[in-house]
């Protein structure tokens, strides 16, 4: 970066921020993207293997005496199918994209229908996605509590969901919007590092920026274990059976008898009460 640029960053101008941004992406994607396709399969294992020790590790916490074996194979396939689901939607996203731009190639008076055609495209591929991510993350739930094999705790993952969808969905969006509130206090105070370039030194600047992505890791993650944890609460449920009213058994009175004498009959004696 030269010195004007630096400048015009510090001045947090949007627009001249936006192109010295742009510039800088445009400069160190290719190499990213290179360095990314050569380190890929060992990414993908590695995110396998640490996804499915930290999923086990946490769920035999939250789930105690509940916790059964470990089917390890399940686990990973669980993972494995998380994976598939990203490089999938990847795909889609990318070829509705191309696919949206050949339809109206040499047409520029349909460029706005273009645009909200790839992005209404986009947003269905973008929720589709996160949906079937979302049931495959508490898939591992069922693995250790009830030993479902992969394709058996996605299915148990979806009726969760469908016997208790109130509070179900009232977790999601309520820790949704706690982590929502994460991610828009780690953007303005990412801005912090970014102003420290240029006045001070460039090891400040990283640790700066790798303290603030450190603390904004620790809290996302702590909320990510507050929400498995409310859908392990919410599969340990048992309802209360219901014990049927049983009607009171009357109780037997006992007979009354005449406290009065009876009455004396002509011939003089007493008439009987019985």
């Amino acid at each position: 970066m030269t010195d004007t640029e630096i400048r015009l960053l510090r001045g947090l101008d949007p627009r001249a921020s936006a192109y010295v941004l742009l510039r800088v992406m445009n400069a160190i994607v290719p190499v990213v993207l290179r360095v990314f396709a050569y380190t890929l399969p060992a990414l993908v294992m590695l995110w396998i293997a640490a996804a499915t020790f930290g999923r086990a590790a946490t769920l035999r916490a939250l789930l105690g005496r509940r916790c059964g074996k470990v089917r390890w194979p399940a686990l990973v396939g669980v993972n494995v199918l998380r994976v598939a689901l990203l490089f999938a939607a990847i795909l889609a996203f990318v070829g509705s994209s191309i696919l949206v731009g050949r339809m109206f190639r040499g047409e520029p008076e349909y460029l706005g229908v273009a645009i909200l055609l790839s992005l209404g495209v986009n947003l269905l591929i973008v929720s589709a996605w996160s949906l079937l991510n979302w049931f495959l993350t508490l898939a591992p739930i069922f693995v250790l509590r009830e030993g479902a094999g992969t394709f058996a705790a996605f299915g148990a993952s979806v009726d969760l969901f469908r016997d208790r969808s109130g509070p179900y969905i009232g977790a999601a969006m309520g820790l949704g919007l706690v982590r929502l509130a994460l991610i828009t206090v780690a953007s303005v105070l990412s801005v912090i590092p970014l102003g420290m370039i240029g006045t001070s030194s460039m090891m400040a600047v990283i640790v700066a920026g790798v303290t603030l992505a450190l603390v904004y890791y620790a809290l996302t993650d702590a909320v990510q274990i507050w929400r498995i944890a409310a859908y392990v609460s919410l599969a340990n449920y048992e309802p209360e059976i219901p014990v049927p009213a049983v009607a009171p058994v009357p109780v037997p009175v006992a007979p009354q008898y005449p406290t009065e004498p009876p009455p004396i009959l002509p011939g003089g004696e007493p008439e009987s009460s019985f």
